[in-house]
């Protein structure tokens, strides 16, 4: 049931520059509104992502103290098994949590 980690997904215009970049924690503390999860803001962050084994469990653990941004959603026509949601940061990041996805 807990998470783990899986991924961070980046917009870049640069992919070897941007995977050669370091990352610096901000001070302004701001909250910022989410972000739009595509290509259109370059060097913003689009996504991180977990994955867990029981999404239902993880979700009525968070209950509402998570805004959901959509979902969750089932993709059991290309991944039997895989159910993601998304959910918003306090800083308007994009959390990808999924259950039972697979690589090939």
């Amino acid at each position: 049931m807990n998470p783990h980690w899986s991924h961070v997904a980046l917009n870049c215009r640069d992919q070897q520059a941007t995977e050669d970049l370091e990352l610096f924690h901000t001070t302004d503390g701001a909250i910022h509104e989410p972000m739009a999860d595509g290509p259109q803001n370059a060097g913003a962050v689009r996504h991180i992502a977990f994955q867990t084994d029981d999404l239902d469990a993880f979700l009525m653990r968070i209950g509402d103290a998570v805004p959901i941004s959509l979902g969750p959603l089932s993709f059991d026509n290309f991944i039997p098994g895989w159910r993601i949601v998304w959910l918003i940061d306090p800083d308007g990041v994009i959390v990808e949590v999924s259950q039972g996805y697979r690589d090939e």
